[in-house]
Parts: structure tokens; sequence; C-alpha cells
């Protein structure tokens, strides 16, 4: 009868400490972003380059961040690329909008990283106030401005969470936004095969263009072609093309939707005002013939200028 009485009262100890057990929170990470890179060997360059601009506070504070880390690997390959010695001969600004470049306002998994755009901390000579937009891809896997992709996800940190990438997410120009998005095919192929033109000219200039692109969709191009009863883009003289898409470019301006106004006319590069509103049914711009085309999507900041979206291609007269 001892035995079993003293059975039941161990039973009841253990029952009851098992309990409290549960009840009680469980800690969280107690590293912080800079400590969880610092104990990878694989982002040993990654913590030279925080050190190098000053940015451990930011690692360390208790604002929430998303790292998208590059390994070792993926900086020598950018070292190589951009024609680098090392981390060290990057200029240091340039080397802190690069850092910034991988940084996320908030704690996202890897699961929250959802087809579109988000917004790093880096910017850009286009914008001092707007920073520069991240697309996403997820159709395999995880992927950033159409090239690096997540390797190794969701490293808990206290004050946030690093995923580790392949590549070294470069400050993206409005050309390299146009080459990730997949609604932008045609757009890129004429990128690709018209190099010279006025066009793809100002699209690659991260030297003094500063510029605002209206971009029409696949199916925007889609709906012009059987409009014009041809096939292919590359029907289209280069001369009307060249016509066509200037008359999709803003020069001299990094204009944010905010900083348009209602019925703004807007004088193209193709010499031909565009107007703009803002009322009435959304964001919409309408061409001298008096076609209206809706903007999908604004705002998509890149290091030399801004893209909005358009779902219909303008056309000048």
């Amino acid at each position: 009868m001892k035995i079993m009485k003293t059975l039941a009262l161990t039973a009841f100890v253990v029952f009851s400490f098992t309990a409290c057990n549960d009840d009680e929170p469980t800690a969280g990470p107690s590293q912080s972003l800079l400590e969880i890179a610092e104990a990878d060997p694989a982002l040993t360059t990654l913590v030279q380059a925080i050190a190098i601009v000053g940015a451990e506070e930011s690692f360390e504070s208790n604002t929430s961040l998303t790292v998208l880390a590059p390994t070792n690997t993926a900086f020598n390959e950018y070292f190589l690329e951009y024609g680098f010695s090392g981390i060290d001969a990057i200029p240091v600004e340039q080397l802190r909008q690069l850092l910034y470049n991988h940084m996320l306002n908030g704690d996202f998994e890897a699961n929250e990283l959802l087809p579109g755009y988000m917004k790093t901390y880096g910017k850009g000579a286009a914008s001092s106030s707007n920073t520069l937009s991240l697309f996403i891809d997820r159709s395999e896997g995880i992927e950033f401005n159409g090239y690096s992709k997540l390797i190794a996800p969701d490293k808990r940190a206290r004050n946030g969470r690093l995923h580790v990438v392949d590549r070294v997410i470069a400050l993206p120009t409005l050309a390299a936004h146009i080459k990730a998005h997949p609604e932008f095919t045609i757009l890129a192929e004429i990128l690709g095969s018209h190099p010279n033109s006025d066009f793809a000219v100002a699209i690659n200039d991260t030297n003094d263009s500063t510029i605002t692109v209206f971009a029409p969709t696949d199916t925007a191009f889609g709906a012009l072609l059987e409009k014009m009863n041809i096939d292919s883009i590359n029907e289209v003289s280069d001369a009307d093309l060249e016509e066509i898409l200037s008359y999709h470019v803003y020069a001299g301006t990094n204009y944010m939707v905010s900083n348009l106004s209602n019925s703004q006319n807007l004088t193209m590069s193709s010499g031909q005002n565009a107007t703009y509103t803002s009322s009435g049914g959304g964001r919409k711009i309408t061409d001298v013939n008096g076609r209206v085309a809706n903007l999908l999507f604004t705002d998509i900041q890149s290091s030399n200028g801004i893209i909005h979206v358009v779902d219909k291609v303008m056309l000048p007269n």
C-alpha cells in the first residue's frame, strides 16, 4: 500500500512539473543578426562589409530586420564581375548602399516572401528618398531580382531573420528590373535586339540618366501586335519602334506617382505629350490619340530611374 501511495505521489509531482513547464513561454533566439553572421564561416565577407560601413549597430539593435546574406563565394563572383580586387576596394558609400540593398524592414519568414516587389533599405542615384525595389519570384524556389537564389532560409535571430543567398544583389538598374519580371519579356527582348536604340541607351545609362518609364506588359504588347495584324515585335520597323518606346519615357525626373498631379501633361522623350490622371477610377495615362492606359503597379525604384507598369502601349501621332 505504501508503495502504491509513493508511486501515485511521484506521478502527481512529475505531471505537475511537466504541466507547469508547458505553461512557460518558449525562449526566443538570443543571438543577434551580427552574431549569427559572425558564427557562419561562409559569411565572413559579409561581416567584413558590415564592419567597413559601420553597420554593426543596425545588425545588433532591436529593430526587426530581414537580411539576405550573400556567401563568400557570391561576393567573390561579384568582385570578378564588377572589377573589384576585394571588399576593401569598393568605395565605402557604394558598399553601404549595396549592403542596405540586402536588408528589409521587418522579420519575414521565407514563406512570407511573396511574389512581387518589396522595398530594401538601399538607395540609388535616381532618388534620395525612395528606396530601391526588390523583385521576388517564386516560380522555382525563391529568387531575387531574377538571379539571386535563397539557399539557406530562416536563420532566426533575436532581432530578425537571416536568409543566405547565392549571389550578391547589385543595385538594380531599370534594365535589371525589366529583365527580372516575367511580364516584361518583350521589353527585355527589345533591349537585347536594339542595344543602340535611344530607348535601350536611356534604360542602361547609369551615369547621367534619371528617367521615368511607363512600361507596357507583354499582354499590352500582344494587344498592339493584334491591332497591327502582325505576329512579332520584330516586324515593327526600327524607326516606328523607337518612336513608340520613346513615347513611354519621361527624361530628367524620377517621378513617383505621389509627385504627379491630376491632369498633368508630360512631354515624353518622343516630343509628344501624354496626360496623367488620378481621379475617377484609378491612375491612368492617356496618349495623344485618346488611348487610356491603366497604371497596374507603380514606383518600382531602380538606381537610374523608376518604372510604372501600364496595361496598354501608348501610340504617338
